[in-house]
């Protein structure tokens, strides 16, 4: 499976500066929402909003902040965005499901919390170096018998 991370490096990470804009966001919470209000579209949490030029720039930069990313680059042209979304949906929704599927055979809350983070790393990983590693957790270590 082509990791979120590889993706995002190779679509956007290689445009040229004046093609895309830094996104700089909070932690990412489970109540975000993306809005079309009066005046355009905006991803709201709690306090925080975040305007976007449009729909799909709203759901790139959500789809991305959702996997705990707070820090990256949105392509500045909405038809190349829109060219480049429709994979990223794809790839964010494989891993929703392997995330759904791993955490599914844990009961504590705390051990599919730290799952679920363990799989995002791993699906976002920008480092050739860590690709390899493999993500072990048993209920033995989290305290669970």
């Amino acid at each position: 499976m082509e990791l979120i991370g590889e993706y995002h490096r190779d679509k956007v990470l290689c445009l040229p500066e004046n093609q895309r804009k830094q996104m700089d966001l909070p932690n990412f919470r489970e109540d975000a929402e993306i809005v079309n209000e009066i005046f355009g579209w905006v991803i709201k949490c709690r306090k925080e909003r975040i305007e976007c030029r449009s729909e799909k720039e709203a759901r790139y930069i959500y789809t991305l902040w959702s996997f705990n990313w707070n820090d990256f680059w949105v392509p500045s042209d909405d038809k190349y965005l829109a060219e480049i979304l429709p994979r990223l949906l794809v790839l964010k929704e494989g891993h929703d499901e392997v995330i759904n599927e791993k955490c599914g055979l844990y009961s504590n809350r705390k051990v599919r919390k730290e799952l679920r983070r363990q799989i995002f790393l791993a699906a976002t990983l920008r480092d050739e170096e860590s690709e390899g590693e493999e993500i072990e957790y048993s209920e033995k270590e989290s305290g669970e018998e």
